[in-house]
């Protein structure tokens, strides 16, 4: 006689609909909600020097410094080591040297820094000075008398705001140092420092935040502020030069600018604070000692959710409820069922019958009802740096146990009856997880469905093995079209989307052929190709490698293949491509940057009354009447 399992309903957490306030849905998981808090992590003591200012790479990890001597650092956050420029900086009125630095930032290959009454734009590349503005004549013939820079920030569109103390005004800049406006001139009481953040302009005043044309008030708690950044959730944080023991230093403002968060952990000074792309927090004090403030998670401490599952049947046995979680260490989740025929909340939820913590198969006995109403309490660790997850919770029913089959004799006592079929049903259990197992064994053959430990097993089944640097999600589809790519092994189609496939984009294949009628810097053999990538098509030199092994595995096999990575600018003598590496822009002269691009000509159209050096009337020069 065939055993027939009992249905089940599954709520996933997107079906669950009532949940407190400090349960939050993330990634179709339910955890506890989370904060960022900041906490003092380590003091990098600075053995180059009393460090006066400092600014972040966003396109790597790394930090410039700027010591007391004017001499530029560069430090890498990784290795924690940091070099000297040299060639540049210094103490002096010169260009290129400073008096008093004061700030800079960076914007590209670009670094820009403020000084007692100038600002300096450097090169990243060459530490060359591109250009100067300050109280002496600049490129287009302007000067600003009484310059007082105080803080300095750069939006994307390469627009410079420097904040002059003298005026109390903001000047803003374009890229080439030419003044183009002031801003806020008149308006200002007490400005301490400029931020800019997804394009929108932040100020600093001693009692309030100017963020564009809005005003945020600040709380009475934060004394005397003097500088602040904004973290990528668009949280400010304010540091204050004056250390004060009950009220702290540095204070989180959410973009309405109420308080959040009090980094009481950080027991210095501030001067200038910036966040890193990972959205630490990093602080120079007013000593030169720069600190790291890291990021992590706050969990609340409880929460909990309730859910109602209803089987349509009246007086429904159930039979079995799966939850499945993830349980850190320190963490708990406790269950807590009642069954009903009628939903009655002010009964329901004042009987709850509580499982074991942490259970996540349980054998549910005599509980009967239409309804079966559940409800589950998160706890985190004491620390509160772990959650529990919910994944899913799944109940079957209606009961159905392997006792049904024995002879009746088994099931005339009550007592005994319960203990036995409580028994059986860890087998029950066990062989119904089975059962399942296998009728969904073709999910596990399929690429699309299969889990990811099984996607190297399925793999073997084409004799491949999956790349490390393939996305799981790639190789999937790779995966999927393996027979395609077979029949189409050994050809320029077949190696052309297999690596469209790993990279996102075409690559460029040049044969023997195209280059019979042209001199190209690229020199191929009779039997060879060349595999061009585009600039960026590949992330860094480990793709760059996969790239080649894909060429080298999928080529056809009597041929060599070359791999060769385009260069974003232009080199004479390189591989220029127009439209992929090269883009032809019309001839222009721009005074002040000193640009003066291939047939472009100084003329004079001006002849009369013009006698050069080494001029002989007469000879080489004449006089019009």
């Amino acid at each position: 006689m065939k055993f027939t399992k009992p249905v089940f309903l599954i709520a996933y957490p997107s079906d669950i609909k009532t949940y407190s306030e400090t349960i939050t849905l993330t990634d179709e998981k339910l955890t506890l909600s989370a904060e960022e808090r900041y906490f003092f992590k380590k003091e990098l003591h600075s053995k180059w020097g009393f460090i006066k200012t400092f600014a972040i790479s966003d396109s790597c990890p790394i930090i410039y410094l700027l010591d007391k001597n004017g001499d530029f650092w560069i430090y890498d956050i990784k290795s924690q080591r940091a070099e000297k420029v040299k060639y540049v900086g210094g103490i002096g009125e010169e260009i290129g040297k400073f008096l008093e630095p004061k700030d800079m930032v960076i914007w590209k290959n670009i670094l820009y820094v403020i000084d007692k009454n100038r600002l300096q734009a450097f090169s990243l590349i060459t530490w060359q000075v591109i250009w100067v503005v300050g109280p002496q004549e600049d490129t287009y013939g302007h000067k600003i008398e009484g310059f007082e820079p105080k803080s300095l920030a750069i939006d994307e569109f390469q627009n410079i705001y420097v904040l002059d103390g003298s005026k109390n005004r903001v000047l803003k800049f374009n890229l080439a140092g030419q003044l183009k406006e002031n801003i806020w001139e008149g308006n200002l009481q007490n400005p301490l420092s400029l931020f800019v953040k997804d394009n929108t302009l932040y100020l600093l005043e001693s009692s309030k935040i100017r963020k564009g044309i809005d005003v945020i008030d600040l709380p009475e708690t934060i004394i005397s502020p003097v500088t602040f950044s904004v973290n990528s959730k668009k949280n400010i944080y304010i540091g204050s030069d004056k250390f004060d023991e009950d009220n702290g230093n540095l204070w989180g403002l959410n973009s309405q600018g109420e308080l959040i968060d009090t980094v009481i952990t950080y027991k210095g000074t501030c001067k200038k604070i910036l966040f890193d792309n990972k959205d630490n927090l990093w602080i120079l004090d007013t000593n030169g000692t720069l600190s790291l403030i890291a990021s992590e998670k706050v969990y609340q401490e409880t929460g909990e959710f309730q859910h109602i599952f209803d089987s349509t049947i009246p007086e429904c046995e159930w039979h079995r409820l799966v939850v499945d979680s993830e349980i850190p260490e320190g963490t708990s989740l406790d269950i807590n069922i009642v069954a009903r025929d009628e939903i009655k909340k002010s009964d329901v939820y004042s009987s709850y019958l509580s499982l074991p913590s942490g259970s996540k198969d349980i054998f549910l006995s005599q509980v009967k009802g239409r309804y079966l109403f559940v409800k589950i309490k998160f706890q985190s660790d004491p620390q509160r740096k772990k959650s529990p997850v919910l994944n899913f919770i799944k109940v079957f029913f209606p009961k159905k146990t392997y006792l049904q089959y024995l002879p009746a004799i088994y099931q005339e006592d009550k007592e005994s009856k319960d203990i036995l079929e409580r028994y059986l049903s860890i087998f029950q259990t066990i062989l119904e997880d089975i059962e399942d197992k296998i009728e969904k064994t073709h999910l596990l053959i399929d690429p699309e469905t299969t889990r990811g430990e099984f996607l190297n097993w399925l793999s073997s089944w084409v004799g491949l093995i999956k790349e490390e640097r393939w996305s799981e999600e790639k190789w999937r589809k790779f995966l999927g079209k393996a027979i395609e790519f077979f029949k189409m092994r050994g050809t320029r189609e077949g190696l052309s989307n297999l690596i469209e496939l790993f990279t996102g984009k075409k690559p460029i294949i040049i044969e023997p052929f195209q280059l019979e009628c042209e001199k190209k810097p690229l020199r191929l053999g009779r039997f060879s190709f060349c595999v061009l990538l585009k600039p960026k098509q590949v992330r860094n030199y480990q793709e760059f490698e996969a790239v080649k092994r894909i060429v080298a595995l999928w080529k056809p096999a009597h041929t060599e293949g070359k791999t060769v990575l385009l260069k974003e600018k232009m080199l004479l003598g390189d591989l220029l491509y127009l439209g992929i590496n090269t883009y032809l822009n019309p001839p222009e002269f721009i005074l002040g940057k000193a640009i003066l691009p291939i047939d472009t000509k100084l003329l004079d159209i001006e002849d009369n009354a013009q006698i050069e050096h080494h001029s002989r009337l007469g000879i080489d020069t004449k006089i019009n009447f």
